[in-house]
């Protein structure tokens, strides 16, 4: 977990498994470390979500909106491409998409 949260690369990933365990337990361990940074009677916390994006955040943020409309276009272009197949009768299960 300690990997992870000091990751530098966005795209690093949290690999816990199918462990329902294992991720419980990086809830409980990212909860008791968002409390140990909160400054007792200090109404930070709730101000954090008013307070304006970085720049850098930003640019992350637009990139990854354009990444998931990207991903939307193509997802939309196979399944077009899926239901052109079944409606000329090639969706036997030996067709031409089987064979990619």
């Amino acid at each position: 977990v300690n990997k992870y949260i000091e990751a530098l690369d966005p795209e690093e990933r949290l690999n816990v498994d199918a462990d329902l365990r294992k991720l419980h337990f990086c809830f409980q361990y990212f909860k008791h470390l968002l409390k140990q940074k909160a400054v007792p009677g200090s109404s930070r916390s709730s101000e954090a979500g008013s307070e304006p994006v970085p720049a850098k955040s930003e640019k992350e943020i637009q990139r990854l909106t354009d990444l998931v409309t990207q991903r939307d276009t193509e997802i939309n272009i196979l399944v077009n491409l899926l239901k052109k197949e079944r409606q000329s009768g090639g969706g036997g299960g030996t067709g031409r998409a089987s064979s990619v």
